[in-house]
């Protein structure tokens, strides 16, 4: 492997390069490993596999599974220096300083503060996708001693770990390790008897477990055999997903998120396995974004990995995001609304951990902000209708609702998905984020957008709460006219403007589906139309993203 170069101070314990050796110190190693050599593993792998005995998937020897993984397997060659590696006495996973200057073959990730370099970091770039089949690196690369008494160099990311083998020809040293078996403890899964493969099924006699559908796509899309091994279990429900597993990965099936290329996703197996090797993982190392990238004006969950005891805090763009526990599943999570105008590219989230026992950890993680094609469009009002949009009215009542929107109320109010407000056919007259310049010439570019989603209806048509939740606000506004905000919990508000008349009152707990006013076409409007906001820990996204997929 490309050795380290050299950057801030490293604590590495030993350092493995024969050159630095001195001719008797060379000597001595020669000898003993010359009497250990009998006794020495030769095999590539380090950890196990699978192989059917009797009626359940169970452990498979180290040399089975190279031969099988790795077919053909090469000889080993006369360079097993990094086989004899001494067990690491460090802290792999303590994040490191940046680097001073830039480092050739190395990069660091700030996100996490570790580094990758040479042959690892060769084979993270060179893999079709490999950001997000990996995802991050959780430590250093470092030796590691396994059960089998083997040490082999090693690196963790969220989603794998990669291992270093000398023997194997160049470009085939780096090889992915088997994380499952130590995961699942012991845990087994009954064979099935053999059966047919199809077009939309394999069946892996390997293993006697079948691979079908999405998951399938997924399987062969990505690297398949090499990537992920030979399929472990059969589809089963765990942690609210679909989930499946394999030797060196687990499927989950995200069924909210069906019809994106983010329902089928990749389970952190990379940190499963160190928290199974009770490393001392500090606190806020797993953090995952669902979906992992999220279009502006729209919705995202934000989770990390807290046990009980645990209290977690975060912001995005200078608003808070407010976490809850799931305590079954050992997280976290807060909502995050991207905000709809201009905010695209890596954006910095922050989030803070404090523990019972007086602990704390901050980390920062960064989320893709993807483009939306919204549209765009000119508004021309009269002269009455534009004094509206002076400065000094619209500044206020922008103060008015940032207070009100920028409040947590720790319960969840709502069941997904939300409802229309309206009934019958829906007739949408504006999209919500469309681009808008008010009263410029033709071809000027937008200047700001529209923060909801416009329905035209008839003047006095029921306006009904779209989920359950308690009235916050109901008065008139310079701008949005006659005005209803209903708070959802957990920082989710819906706002109902331009109403004719408001029937619930501040205070009041409504139900889904029940009529809290009627529409109009007072304040800025052009004629009668239902105006509805949805905010999500401060920025208004898309509404129809919540009546479209359950969410959380």
């Amino acid at each position: 492997m490309v050795p380290r170069r050299s950057r801030a101070p490293q604590k590495w314990p030993v350092r493995f390069s024969a050159l630095a050796l001195s001719a008797t110190a060379l000597l001595v190693t020669l000898i003993i490993v010359a009497l250990l050599a009998a006794n020495m593993p030769t095999t590539a792998r380090v950890d196990t596999g699978t192989q059917q005995t009797g009626a359940s998937t169970t452990v498979l020897s180290a040399t089975a599974l190279a031969e099988r993984t790795l077919a053909p397997t090469p000889q080993p060659t006369q360079v097993p220096q990094a086989a004899r590696l001494q067990p690491y006495t460090g802290d792999p996973v303590a994040p490191q300083p940046p680097p001073s200057r830039p480092e050739p073959g190395t990069r660091y990730f700030p996100d996490t503060r570790h580094y990758v370099s040479g042959e690892f970091l060769s084979y993270y770039l060179d893999t079709p996708r490999g950001a997000e089949l990996f995802g991050l690196p959780l430590t250093e690369d470092f030796p590691q001693q396994f059960p089998d008494g083997a040490i082999f160099r090693v690196q963790y990311f969220e989603r794998a770990r990669m291992e270093w083998h000398p023997e194997l020809p160049q470009g085939k040293r780096v090889q992915l390790g088997v994380l499952t078996p130590a995961i699942l403890s012991g845990r087994t899964f009954d064979r099935l008897p053999k059966l047919p493969s199809t077009q939309t099924r394999l069946y892996f006699p390997e293993t006697g477990h079948t691979l079908s559908s999405g998951f399938l796509n997924y399987w062969k899309a990505n690297g398949g055999l090499a990537t992920f091994g030979y399929p472990l279990s059969e589809e089963m429900g765990e942690d609210g997903v679909t989930v499946q597993y394999f030797e060196r990965a687990r499927f989950e099936y995200h069924s909210k998120l069906e019809g994106t290329p983010y329902a089928v996703q990749v389970s952190p197996m990379g940190y499963m396995a160190l928290k199974a090797a009770r490393f001392n993982v500090p606190m806020g190392t797993m953090v995952r974004f669902n979906p992992p990238r999220v279009a502006e004006g729209h919705t995202t969950i934000v989770e990390v990995a807290a046990s009980a005891g645990v209290t977690v805090t975060g912001s995005y763009q200078g608003n808070n995001l407010y976490f809850t526990q799931d305590a079954q599943r050992g997280v976290a999570w807060a909502l995050l609304g991207a905000v709809p105008f201009g905010d695209t590219g890596p954006r910095p989230i922050t989030i803070n951990l404090q523990s019972s026992d007086g602990g704390s950890n901050t980390v920062t993680r960064t989320l893709e902000i993807t483009k939306f094609p919204f549209p765009s469009e000119v508004l021309r009002f009269d002269p009455e209708t534009t004094a509206l949009l002076d400065p000094a009215l619209t500044t206020r009542e922008r103060e008015v609702l940032a207070t009100i929107f920028g409040g947590r109320t720790p319960e969840q109010y709502w069941v997904s998905p939300f409802s229309m407000p309206l009934d019958g056919k829906i007739r949408i007259t504006s999209v919500f984020a469309t681009r808008r310049c008010y009263d410029c010439p033709d071809g000027s570019h937008p200047t700001t957008y529209h923060g909801g989603l416009d329905m035209g209806a008839s003047l006095g048509t029921p306006v009904r709460a779209p989920a359950a939740g308690k009235v916050v606000l109901a008065e008139k506004l310079a701008v949005r006219g006659n005005v209803i905000v209903i708070d959802h919990g957990l920082g989710v508000y819906s706002l109902f403007a331009h109403n004719s008349k408001l029937i619930a009152t501040v205070g009041q707990f409504v139900q889904k589906g029940e009529i809290v006013s009627q529409v109009g076409s007072t304040g800025l409007s052009t004629g009668p139309h239902l105006h509805w906001e949805l905010h999500v820990s401060g920025p208004p996204v898309d509404p129809l993203e919540w009546v479209n997929r359950a969410i959380p």
